[in-house]
Formats: structure tokens, sequence, C-alpha cells
């Protein structure tokens, strides 16, 4: 089930969340620009209510809503798929920059920690990086893998593509 909302010069620009303001949805603010053009302002207040968008450019919102309706059904489930919508577009361009940040945060922690995720329980843990290790070098690595690797994987070790999977997934496990 890959849902693609890509849509040929539509972008979220300056997204800003806010999690101490997040309760029921994600609090952000963000500019919707299509091609080139800043059209919409649209936030969310996390009190999970639908997004706000204040359209600036009423004509091209018009043209990209089109080309959202355009889009292929959005797969929920194997039982289950609806039409895209503003609402959907802008929620999967907010799931795809949280992700962007939760990665940044991971590379920051990963200079510092050993960052492993336990797909049985679903939880990601970090254990400090011993000083004098070089954590590239392959003898740590197999050391790590000896020690971690039956039961968690080692985010360190991994590329952003296969980080952002383990994210995405553990994810989708904690809102099912």
């Amino acid at each position: 089930m890959q849902n693609n909302n890509y849509i040929e010069g539509a972008e979220l620009k300056a997204f800003k969340a806010t999690q101490k303001l997040s309760r029921e949805t994600i609090h952000f603010t963000a500019k919707i620009y299509y091609k080139g053009k800043h059209i919409a302002d649209v936030f969310n207040d996390g009190g999970g209510g639908s997004h706000q968008i204040d359209m600036i450019d009423y004509e091209l919102g018009q043209e990209m809503k089109k080309e959202i309706l355009k889009l292929p059904l959005y797969e929920f489930s194997k039982e289950f798929a609806t039409p895209w919508d503003w609402e959907l577009w802008i929620t999967q361009e907010v799931s795809k920059h949280l992700l962007q940040e939760d990665y940044k945060s991971a590379l920051r922690t990963m200079k510092k920690k050993l960052l492993l995720y336990n797909e049985y329980d679903n939880e990601f843990y970090t254990f400090a990086k011993l000083p004098g290790l070089d954590y590239e070098s392959e003898k740590t690595k197999k050391m790590a893998y000896k020690e971690f690797g039956k039961e968690y994987q080692i985010l360190n070790y991994m590329s952003k593509e296969e980080v952002n999977e383990i994210q995405r997934s553990h994810r989708d496990r904690l809102y099912k």
C-alpha cells in the first residue's frame, strides 16, 4: 500500500510544529506553495479539528485542488480507500515534515548515543556511546550487533530510507 500525494510544483513550506500545544492533532503552521507561488497559509490548533486554510491566491488554489482530486485513491487499508482532498494532502505533507524532523533529531542523538529500535515492543532506546570507541569502525559495529543485534535494530548503521520506514511503522503502530 503505497500512497503518493505528489503534485508537481506543490509543497508545504515554512512548517513549524509545536508539540506542547498538540493534543488531539499536531499543532502547526505552514505555507502552501504551488507553481512557485505562496497560495495559502494553513494551521491546525492541535485540538482535534480540521486544518484551517487561509487561501491567498484563490485561482491557483482551485487549480491545485483539481490536481489533488486527480490523485489515485488513498488506501487506508485493503478494505478502505478514499479520494484525496485538501485535508488529506496537508496531513500527508505534515507527516513528511515530522518524519524529517524526527530523522534530524535522531541524527543528533546518534552522534552521542547508539539509537536502537525493538520491533517487539515498538520502542526506541538509546545507549550512551563509550568514550574512545570509534563507532564507525567495523570492530565496534560487530560488537554492537553482538550485544544488541538479536533484539534490536541499530539505527546508527542504517540508511535514511530504512530509518524513515521504521519511524513510519512505529507511528502507524502507535495510532492503530
